[in-house]
């Protein structure tokens, strides 16, 4: 619990520092509000049932060798947190790097899957699924000429 406040309050000021000291504009206000909402309510929730755990039903502290197993979960979440904190920091600053190509490659990619997803269905016999995904597919296929020369 104590680990999971720590990198959100370190998340909190990394975040302050881009925006602040680097002088950087953040676009997506709305989903940054949202964003930190949950992350207090998440903090909240960890601060009011995470010590619960370590309890018995008296509400004594539990000192019994078969529930100090506990602690074996706590180190796994505390080891993965960490890793899942480093990959999406590398995640993160290789999308922003290419942007555009996420995008081309994301609209292509479900274009293709629409299209097989038709075929598939024509093929199973599902003719109106079949002819419904055709049209979604010719759909994506206008949005995708349509938008590759904006982009």
């Amino acid at each position: 619990m104590y680990l999971f406040i720590a990198v959100s309050i370190s998340s909190l000021v990394l975040t302050l520092d881009f925006l602040l000291v680097k002088g950087n504009k953040f676009r997506d206000v709305g989903f940054a509000i949202l964003y930190y909402i949950q992350l207090i309510i998440a903090i909240v929730l960890a601060g009011l049932y995470g010590p619960d755990v370590f309890e018995n039903d008296d509400g004594e502290e539990d000192t019994d060798v078969e529930n100090d197993s506990v602690y074996g979960y706590v180190y796994v979440a505390a080891i993965l947190g960490a890793v899942t904190i480093a990959l999406t920091a590398l995640v993160f600053s290789t999308m922003t790097r290419i942007a555009n190509t996420l995008i081309k490659f994301s609209l292509i990619l479900s274009c293709v899957l629409a299209g097989v997803v038709a075929l598939a269905l024509l093929a199973s016999g599902a003719m109106l699924g079949g002819i419904i995904g055709l049209v979604f597919f010719a759909i994506l296929v206008r949005v995708l000429t349509h938008i590759s020369y904006h982009i």
